[in-house]
Protein backbone atom coordinates (compact mmCIF):
# COMPACT_ATOMS: atom_id res chain seq x y z
CA UNK A 1 0.00 0.00 0.00
CA UNK A 2 1.04 3.46 -0.42
CA UNK A 3 0.24 6.49 1.22
CA UNK A 4 1.59 9.35 -0.22
CA UNK A 5 2.51 12.54 2.09
CA UNK A 6 1.50 10.49 5.13
CA UNK A 7 4.02 8.46 5.93
CA UNK A 8 4.58 10.63 9.27
CA UNK A 9 0.76 10.34 10.17
CA UNK A 10 1.22 6.24 9.58
CA UNK A 11 4.53 6.30 11.49
CA UNK A 12 2.93 7.92 14.18
CA UNK A 13 -0.50 5.60 14.24
CA UNK A 14 1.67 3.01 14.41
CA UNK A 15 4.01 3.56 17.20
CA UNK A 16 0.85 4.99 19.27
CA UNK A 17 -0.77 1.23 18.81
CA UNK A 18 1.97 -0.96 17.89
CA UNK A 19 5.78 -0.80 17.72
CA UNK A 20 7.07 1.98 18.32
CA UNK A 21 10.16 1.13 15.94
CA UNK A 22 8.15 -0.47 13.47
CA UNK A 23 8.72 2.46 10.86
CA UNK A 24 6.17 2.52 8.49
CA UNK A 25 6.00 -1.19 7.97
CA UNK A 26 3.22 -3.62 9.27
CA UNK A 27 2.80 -7.17 8.06
CA UNK A 28 -0.73 -8.77 8.65
CA UNK A 29 -2.55 -12.08 7.96
CA UNK A 30 -4.10 -12.83 4.85
CA UNK A 31 -7.77 -13.06 5.45
CA UNK A 32 -8.01 -16.75 5.35
CA UNK A 33 -5.34 -16.96 8.06
CA UNK A 34 -7.11 -15.25 10.14
CA UNK A 35 -10.64 -17.12 8.90
CA UNK A 36 -9.15 -20.74 9.11
CA UNK A 37 -6.58 -20.04 11.68
CA UNK A 38 -2.87 -20.50 11.20
CA UNK A 39 0.19 -21.67 12.82
CA UNK A 40 2.85 -19.05 14.09
CA UNK A 41 6.99 -19.56 13.66
CA UNK A 42 7.35 -20.57 16.62
CA UNK A 43 4.96 -24.09 16.06
CA UNK A 44 1.80 -22.04 17.83
CA UNK A 45 -1.49 -22.70 16.71
CA UNK A 46 -4.03 -20.12 16.52
CA UNK A 47 -7.47 -20.24 15.91
CA UNK A 48 -9.77 -18.57 13.12
CA UNK A 49 -12.71 -16.84 13.22
CA UNK A 50 -14.80 -20.09 11.93
CA UNK A 51 -13.51 -21.72 14.78
CA UNK A 52 -14.38 -19.27 17.31
CA UNK A 53 -17.83 -19.19 15.00
CA UNK A 54 -18.28 -23.23 15.36
CA UNK A 55 -17.43 -23.37 19.17
CA UNK A 56 -20.30 -20.54 19.75
CA UNK A 57 -22.76 -22.27 17.63
CA UNK A 58 -22.01 -25.42 19.96
CA UNK A 59 -21.62 -23.85 23.59
CA UNK A 60 -25.28 -22.38 22.54
CA UNK A 61 -26.20 -25.91 21.18
CA UNK A 62 -25.24 -27.30 24.34
CA UNK A 63 -26.24 -25.17 27.04
CA UNK A 64 -29.83 -24.73 25.30
CA UNK A 65 -28.87 -20.55 25.49
CA UNK A 66 -30.87 -17.94 23.66
CA UNK A 67 -29.27 -17.76 20.65
CA UNK A 68 -29.98 -13.85 19.71
CA UNK A 69 -29.05 -12.98 23.43
CA UNK A 70 -25.96 -14.87 23.27
CA UNK A 71 -24.56 -13.21 20.31
CA UNK A 72 -25.99 -9.83 21.74
CA UNK A 73 -23.36 -9.94 24.22
CA UNK A 74 -20.31 -11.92 22.66
CA UNK A 75 -20.55 -8.87 19.95
CA UNK A 76 -20.70 -6.32 23.81
CA UNK A 77 -17.97 -8.79 25.26
CA UNK A 78 -15.26 -8.20 22.17
CA UNK A 79 -16.23 -4.38 21.52
CA UNK A 80 -15.77 -3.32 25.08
CA UNK A 81 -13.59 -6.58 25.83
CA UNK A 82 -15.01 -6.68 29.59
CA UNK A 83 -16.90 -9.78 30.38
CA UNK A 84 -19.83 -8.89 33.30
CA UNK A 85 -20.46 -12.10 35.19
CA UNK A 86 -23.01 -10.41 37.68
CA UNK A 87 -26.28 -8.56 37.23
CA UNK A 88 -28.80 -9.63 35.08
CA UNK A 89 -26.91 -10.08 31.77
CA UNK A 90 -26.09 -14.13 31.95
CA UNK A 91 -29.65 -14.86 33.12
CA UNK A 92 -31.12 -13.41 30.46
CA UNK A 93 -29.30 -15.74 28.01
CA UNK A 94 -30.46 -19.34 30.19
CA UNK A 95 -33.24 -21.35 29.58
CA UNK A 96 -36.06 -21.49 31.98
CA UNK A 97 -35.27 -24.34 34.52
CA UNK A 98 -38.71 -25.81 36.27
CA UNK A 99 -38.55 -24.60 39.86
CA UNK A 100 -39.93 -28.02 40.85
CA UNK A 101 -37.62 -30.10 38.54
CA UNK A 102 -34.32 -29.46 40.78
CA UNK A 103 -32.65 -27.95 37.35
CA UNK A 104 -30.13 -26.20 39.80
CA UNK A 105 -30.08 -22.61 38.19
CA UNK A 106 -27.07 -21.34 39.83
CA UNK A 107 -25.08 -24.28 39.22
CA UNK A 108 -25.69 -23.63 35.41
CA UNK A 109 -25.25 -20.52 35.32
CA UNK A 110 -21.62 -20.77 37.10
CA UNK A 111 -20.75 -23.47 34.14
CA UNK A 112 -22.01 -21.00 31.19
CA UNK A 113 -19.75 -17.95 33.23
CA UNK A 114 -17.05 -20.54 33.25
CA UNK A 115 -17.49 -21.52 29.66
CA UNK A 116 -17.72 -17.97 28.37
CA UNK A 117 -14.32 -16.63 30.59
CA UNK A 118 -12.62 -19.99 28.41
CA UNK A 119 -13.90 -18.65 25.11
CA UNK A 120 -13.44 -14.83 25.25
CA UNK A 121 -9.70 -15.66 26.83
CA UNK A 122 -9.38 -18.08 23.86
CA UNK A 123 -10.76 -15.66 20.81
CA UNK A 124 -10.21 -12.38 22.06
CA UNK A 125 -7.25 -11.47 20.03
CA UNK A 126 -8.37 -12.51 16.76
Amino acid sequence: MCFRNLHKRVDSAISLFGDKNAGGIVVLKTFAEYYFGYTTSKGEVKQGYADMIAELKQLIQDEKLKEDETRKIVSRVFRDGEFKTSGTEIDRILSPVSRFGGGNRAEKKQRVIDKFKTFFEKYFGI
